[in-house]
């Protein structure tokens, strides 16, 4: 049985504020709990909470935390079932799978017993019939309660209203729980709220262990017990000092170096590193860093690191990353061109970085886009007109190729006066541009992005879709996204057919695709192909809106978090198209918010 610990900490207490990171003997009291879980037989120890602060002080003292908790599990309201909801949600898609059993420790009860967390996982282990266990310790029956008229009532019918004392013997037994729990996955999968079910085995311990942090004086009370010198020997023999931990291994550096050292020949696991948007710049570029601390040549980690210090705007990094690489292994020409990117964005274009030998080879649009871009960057005047020439023969060259029929999306922007390229960027999130945008001739969207509640700032007309190769797994939940999808003309930013053999939009027309290559880079994300179709091969007038290029720090798109793969040189994209565009195509134009 696989099970795993649980510690929720959420950093909004209104009560008693941060109450689940307040010091007691030197340590946040979070730590206490960590500290037990350390010790019981779970296979891992994880912390949810909503606050990257909490998450490094659980890191530093062993515990887990894969992600931080989405809004639903964060809010005021939350509950457990909020909690678990969100862990089944985020788990497997960081490749950690679903325990059959949790062990549910409350960050602010520090006083708990090994043997009885041992015992309660052997209930379930052994006994099917079983839904949960519950840790309670015995309290008092005679409780009262301040009724409406303000006077003091007992609660329980057992009291005898003749008598204004009574002994506790004289009462059933009753058990305060909330302490600990233990209880199967699949109960919550199947019965929501209801997740310990109702056949419920107890474990009864002393009293000391149902002592909880609510407010002030019940933190001032655990305090005292663990502060006192000697400690009591109740309170010794129910706490478990911590320790700071060397930081555990990120599963996703863990997962990613494990799939760079695995490739069977140089240079393959890069493909498939970098073409995976899930997977963090941070825990990408330390996985490949620790590659290389064991093997300083191994050509997958140099690109991979490459590409992650582009991305976290090294370029020069990332140039001398290449350089190294070109070093190790004889570079192509689309290495070559990558690291002149690279240069330029560093701010060192060479004048004429390729060799004779290797423009010889170049064809022709990406030698001219190529030295158009170094002209650009150095602030001389681009050779506009040969540029456009040598797009114009490559469009009509590719026409002509077989099977390089323009998809009807294509068409649909080929026809119109003027085209509204809109991008899903956080920029477009207040921006008001939803009449300008319906005001254009045409609307190209990218990927079904959701429209419903940002009409004001998105609008609603669509007259043709790019979706990422990489999103054709997703395409029917997208369709979802607004009735009208279905009808939208919509093809694929790649020329492969779909691998299951379902019904897909077409793909670009590789002779096409190889234009956008040429003139731009390989593997650019569905936005920039968009841009490089319309106003370079079909030279239509356009208005670009809310193309951000993931740009650090902000959440993706204007509809939720997204992430582009590290294959996309965003930086380089965002500088080709605020700098190289308006320098070739002077009549693009863009949006500005409000």
């Amino acid at each position: 049985m696989r099970a795993y610990a649980l510690i929720p900490a959420r950093s909004g207490s209104k009560g008693l504020p941060d109450k689940n990171i307040l010091p007691v003997a030197g340590h946040p009291l979070l730590a206490w709990s960590i500290a037990f879980a350390r010790k019981i037989p779970v296979e891992r120890v994880i912390l949810s909470t909503d606050s990257e602060a909490y998450a490094e002080i659980g890191r530093r003292y062993g515990a887990e935390v894969p992600a931080l908790r989405g809004a639903a599990a964060a809010s005021d309201t939350a509950m457990e079932e909020d909690i678990l909801a969100d862990l089944q949600a985020t788990l497997p898609g960081l490749g950690i799978a679903l325990p059959d059993a949790w062990v549910w420790l409350k960050p602010t009860c520090p006083f708990r017993d090994v043997a009885a967390v041992e015992q309660a996982l052997a209930v379930l282990r052994d006994r099917p019939e079983v839904d949960a266990v519950r840790i309670v310790s015995e309290a008092d029956a005679r409780l009262h309660r301040i009724n409406a008229e303000g006077w003091l009532e007992p609660l329980l019918d057992s009291w005898d209203p003749k008598r204004s004392k009574m002994r506790r013997s004289e009462f059933p037994k009753v058990y305060q729980p909330f302490n600990l729990e233990v209880f199967r996955h699949q109960g919550w999968a199947e019965r929501g709220s209801l997740f310990m079910g109702r056949r419920i085995h107890p474990v009864v311990l002393p009293r000391i262990t149902g002592l909880d942090v609510d407010d002030r004086d019940g933190f001032e009370l655990i305090r005292a017990l663990i502060e006192s010198a000697p400690r009591a020997a109740i309170v010794a023999r129910h706490l478990h000092e911590p320790t700071p931990a060397a930081p555990p291994v990120d599963p996703q550096v863990a997962a990613i170096a494990e799939a760079l050292r695995a490739e069977a020949k140089p240079g393959e696991a890069a493909r498939e590193v970098l073409s995976r948007a899930r997977f963090s710049i941070a825990a990408t570029r330390e996985a490949a860093e620790a590659v290389l601390a064991d093997d300083p040549g191994h050509v997958s980690a140099l690109r991979v690191l490459a590409k992650c210090q582009a991305r976290a705007g090294e370029p020069a990094a990332a140039a001398a990353t290449l350089r190294e690489l070109m070093r190790r292994q004889t570079a192509g020409q689309e290495t070559r061109r990558e690291l002149r990117r690279l240069d330029l964005l560093a701010g060192q274009p060479s004048p004429d970085p390729a060799p004779p030998e290797e423009a010889a080879r170049l064809e022709p649009l990406a030698a001219a886009a190529d030295a158009a871009m170094r002209a650009v960057a150095a602030g001389a005047r681009p050779d506009r007109a040969g540029f456009a020439a040598l797009l114009r023969q490559g469009f009509e060259a590719a026409l002509r190729e077989p099977g390089a029929r323009l998809p009807p999306a294509l068409l649909a922007l080929r026809r119109a006066r003027d085209v509204a390229i809109v991008g899903n960027g956080p920029s477009l999130k207040g921006s008001g541009a939803g009449a300008a945008i319906e005001a254009h001739g045409a609307v190209l969207r990218f990927n079904f992005p959701v429209l419903s509640g940002h009409e004001a700032d998105v609008g609603r007309r669509t007259d043709a879709m790019i979706l990422a190769g990489a999103k054709r797994g997703f395409l029917a939940t997208l369709l979802e996204r607004e009735p009208g999808y279905r009808r939208v003309p919509a093809m694929v930013a790649e020329h492969r057919p779909a691998e299951d053999g379902a019904a897909q939009p077409p793909g670009i027309p590789l002779p096409i695709l190889r234009l956008v290559w040429q003139a731009g880079y390989p593997g650019p994300t569905s936005g920039f192909t968009g841009i490089l179709l319309t106003v370079l091969l079909l030279n239509r007038p356009a208005t670009l809106f809310g193309f951000d290029f993931f740009a650090p720090g902000q959440p993706g798109h204007y509809f939720g978090e997204a992430a582009a793969a590290l294959q996309h040189e965003t930086a380089f994209e965002r500088w080709y198209v605020t700098r190289f565009l308006p320098a070739i195509r002077p009549g693009i134009r863009f949006h500005a918010a409000g």
